[in-house]
This record gives C-alpha cells, structure tokens and sequence, in this order.
C-alpha cells in the first residue's frame, strides 16, 4: 500500500502537468460568466454611484438626495 506522501506527490504532479483548469461543460462556463458580469455590473454601479455624489457635492455643495 502506498504511503500518503507518494500519492500526494503523483497528484500534485500529474495536477501541475495537466496546467490550468480546463472545464468542458458549457452550462459551467455560462454560470462563470454569469457571475464574472454580475461582479462587474455591482463594481460599476458603485463606482459610478460614488463618482456621481462626488460631483453633486462640489456642484451644490451639499450631501445628495437618497
């Protein structure tokens, strides 16, 4: 029976030969976009939620409308 050291050591070096992850599965790669374009989608709108109070504040002067 072999030892856990050896079968660790054929995992990781059949892992690093194979490189990066490739996923045949379309259903998986739509979900990961679909997730990759909500992430992005949330940045922005925060970005631009902070930049467009930014400019109220230094046009009027005062905190914006909620």
């Amino acid at each position: 029976m072999p030892s856990a050291g050896s079968s660790r050591s054929w995992f990781t070096a059949s892992f690093a030969r194979e490189g990066p992850c490739k996923v045949d599965n379309d259903i998986v790669k739509r979900l990961v976009w679909s997730g990759m374009l909500a992430a992005s989608g949330a940045i922005a709108s925060i970005a631009a939620t902070k930049l467009a109070a930014l400019v109220f504040r230094r046009v009027f002067d005062e905190d914006p409308p909620e």
